[in-house]
Formats: structure tokens, C-alpha cells, sequence
């Protein structure tokens, strides 16, 4: 009966890492061509994309949640686990080996799937920055804004020395 329970629960894990794989590999799609979106400056691609990516991250959102759900069905069957790689390496079995690579592989495709978004996001906020000096530029005819330096009212000469205590 309980090596039934530990089959169940194994086969389950096996199909939520296999709609992860699938999602992940959805996501990193999605980002390679965002990359090259941000490439061409498809701003109407990205738009569209970025609809796509965002019901892939609502699907990895649910399979966090199904994750979450899973880990309390194995403690409920008095397996407890903080996470599935824990429980892996608790309940050892002829798929072990093959579901801790599975988990590693996974792992390091996440890693890459962060890294890449972080990237992206780092290049966005380069391009908004440039963009939003352009317009700073074009709306004051070309001219730069003073940040430091000789001011407008230069013919102040003195200052004040504000004492905290008062």
C-alpha cells in the first residue's frame, strides 16, 4: 500500500516536472525573441510578446502552487519534504537519480531563464533612460540642464549656516 502511495506521488512529481520542463522552455522561446525584438527596436513585437510571456509566468505561477500542493500531499502521507529535491533524496527509488538530474536541469534552466530576463531588463531601463534625455534635450531646444555649476541666480554671494540645534 504504501509503496502504491510513494508510485502515485512519484508519478505526479514526474508530470509536474514535465509541464515545468515545458513551460520553462516556452519562457526561454519567449526571451530569446524578445532579444531580438530589443534588437530591431519592435516595440509592437515586444508588446505582443510580452502578452505571451505573461500567460506563460500565470502557467509557472500555478505550478508553484500545484508544487506547494504536492509537498503537503507527501506530508500527508507522512513524507514530509521542504522541498521536491528533499524529497527525492528521503524516498530513494530506481527514478531517483534521474529525478535529481531532472531537478538539476531545471534548476540551471531557471537560472539561465533569470538571467536573461535580468539582462532585459537592464537594457529597458538603458533605453528609457536615453530616451527620456532625448526628450529632456528636444523640449529645452537642445540645451542641457544645469545640474551643478554656475546657476541662473549667480549674483547670490552669501549663504546661510543653519544650526540644527535651533
Amino acid at each position: 500500500m504504501a509503496a502504491s502511495r510513494d508510485e502515485k506521488l512519484g508519478q505526479e512529481l514526474d508530470d509536474l516536472l514535465n509541464r515545468l520542463s515545458s513551460a520553462q522552455d516556452e519562457l526561454a522561446a519567449i526571451l530569446a525573441r524578445q532579444d531580438e525584438l530589443l534588437a530591431t527596436a519592435d516595440a509592437v513585437g515586444l508588446q505582443e510578446s510580452a502578452k505571451t510571456q505573461s500567460q506563460v509566468v500565470d502557467r509557472l505561477q500555478l505550478l508553484l502552487r500545484q508544487r506547494e500542493e504536492w509537498l503537503q500531499k507527501a506530508a500527508a502521507n507522512g513524507q514530509p519534504a521542504h522541498s521536491i529535491s528533499d524529497w527525492v533524496e528521503q524516498n530513494q527509488s530506481p527514478q531517483s537519480s534521474t529525478r535529481l538530474q531532472r531537478l538539476k536541469t531545471l534548476q540551471q534552466a531557471s537560472d539561465r531563464i533569470r538571467r536573461q530576463t535580468w539582462r532585459q531588463w537592464v537594457v529597458v531601463q538603458a533605453a528609457h533612460r536615453q530616451q527620456t534625455e532625448l526628450l529632456h534635450l528636444i523640449a529645452r531646444s537642445g540645451r542641457k540642464t544645469v545640474g551643478y555649476g554656475q546657476s541662473a541666480n549667480s549674483q547670490s554671494r552669501g549663504g546661510a549656516i543653519l544650526d540644527a540645534s535651533a
